[in-house]
């Protein structure tokens, strides 16, 4: 095979980009910034029932709240950062 045409379609593991998720930074941002009450709801519950042994309390209400924010607030510029 040509070289030439090898290389263009595996490139060599120098020239390969880094690929990162825009999604994780733009979910942390969520987080910090337009959600930042529903993450303190969420984690004050968790707080609340640490000691729980019996595992009939739990915080699936506050982590649906919460990701409904985090995901709700970063898909608005999500699809526009993806390639």
């Amino acid at each position: 095979m040509n070289a030439k045409i090898v290389n263009k379609v595996l490139p060599s593991e120098d020239e390969e980009e880094e690929i990162v998720d825009p999604a994780i930074e733009l979910r942390a941002t969520c987080a910090a910034s337009r959600c930042q009450q529903e993450v303190a709801d969420y984690e004050g519950c968790v707080k609340r029932i640490e000691g729980d042994e019996t595992g009939e309390k739990n915080c699936a209400a506050w982590l649906f709240d919460m990701r409904t924010c985090i995901d709700h607030c970063a898909s608005e510029t999500l699809f526009s950062k993806l390639k």
